[in-house]
């Protein structure tokens, strides 16, 4: 079992010589973008991306379009390929801002992960020949949403707990104000009243 090791100069070749993997992937990427300038943009439909690829007159051999982002907007259209982008970058905002911003460490890891995954996967969706029966792809989807879902009710769960914090706080300043409040007189009033009296004495000691 042999090894090769990724070379662009290999690659380049075969995109100039139209041969090799290389070849294959720049004829399908071609072919793909021929059948959506064909359907003016609507795309072939959910799952018939395939089949229009056998269809061609100068079939390449192999139908999978080899590139998950061709094969979306090749099955959905422009419209299909701009909702998945959506969901997609949406997807990765949240797993960022759930990290940065959760208390959990499980959530935090959780989503940790599930951005790395999916920036990893940009890439990586251009590797196997279709991505529609890859099962990690669907599993990162689902555990970035659960990673979401978690953050959310975690900060659900800890809103009404810093409300009660805050409102006691407010509260027992307000106490001890009004309490400074009370007293304060109670002192002005004790203060005058040993004035007058030590005057009183004052004015005795004189008058003997």
């Amino acid at each position: 079992r042999t090894v090769t090791k990724f070379d662009f100069g290999i690659l380049s070749q075969q995109l100039e010589t139209q041969e090799g993997s290389g070849g294959v992937r720049a004829s399908l990427l071609s072919d793909g973008l021929g059948l959506v300038a064909e359907t003016d943009g609507l795309g072939v439909g959910a799952g018939n991306a395939e089949g229009q690829v056998r269809s061609l007159a100068n079939f390449p051999g192999v139908a999978n379009l080899h590139n998950w982002w061709l094969e979306v907007l090749v099955n959905g259209g422009i419209v299909g390929f701009a909702l998945y982008l959506v969901f997609y970058l949406t997807l990765l905002r949240g797993q960022v801002r759930a990290a940065r911003r959760t208390q959990d460490r499980f959530v935090r890891y959780l989503s940790l992960s599930g951005a790395l995954a999916l920036i990893g996967w940009i890439l990586g969706s251009v590797g196997p020949s279709t991505a529609i029966h890859f099962a990690p792809m669907w599993i990162v989807f689902g555990l970035s949403m659960g990673a979401l879902v978690l953050w959310r009710r975690s900060r659900d769960e800890a809103g009404p707990r810093k409300r009660a914090v805050r409102r006691s706080g407010s509260l027992s300043s307000s106490f001890y104000s009004s309490d400074r409040s009370t007293r304060s007189p109670r002192i002005v009033s004790r203060s005058a009243a040993s004035d007058t009296s030590s005057r009183h004495r004052a004015m005795n000691s004189t008058l003997d």
